[in-house]
């Protein structure tokens, strides 16, 4: 959630955003009028990769949803994608993957970023505070 709120998304987490699909963070961001972007993120922790698989498939359903993200070990992330590989094409490309390390490693590098960057006080009160 972090990482999609530095970069500026509303983020929700565990949030219905198709019938039956509840994921564990949305990433949403409104383009002007034009609507609505949404990423979904499963985290795969433990449990079932039919149930996380099925869940995207179900979220894929609603229609700002423009990709689906499996967040795991290495090793699950292989078997998920073993999993989807005879799924149909359309799911197969909506869904990206990111190493659980690597979310850890970008939320530990955004909040140096944020302590950086605030020393800057590039925006400051209005009363001083």
């Amino acid at each position: 959630m972090a990482i999609g709120q530095w970069l500026g998304f509303e983020t929700e987490r565990e949030k219905t955003v198709a019938k039956g699909a509840r994921v564990d963070v949305v990433w949403k961001a409104r383009i002007a009028n034009l609507g609505v972007v949404t990423y979904v993120f499963e985290v795969q922790r433990r449990g079932s990769l039919d149930s996380l698989i099925l869940n995207l498939q179900k979220a894929q359903n609603n229609p700002t949803v423009q990709r689906l993200i499996v967040v795991a070990n290495r090793e699950d992330i292989g078997r998920v994608q073993q999993e989807i590989a005879t799924l149909p094409e359309s799911f197969r490309r909506a869904v990206g993957f990111m190493e659980a390390a690597e979310a850890a490693r970008a939320a530990e590098l955004l909040s140096e970023l944020s302590a950086i960057v605030s020393k800057l006080e590039l925006v400051r009160s209005e009363f001083g505070v």
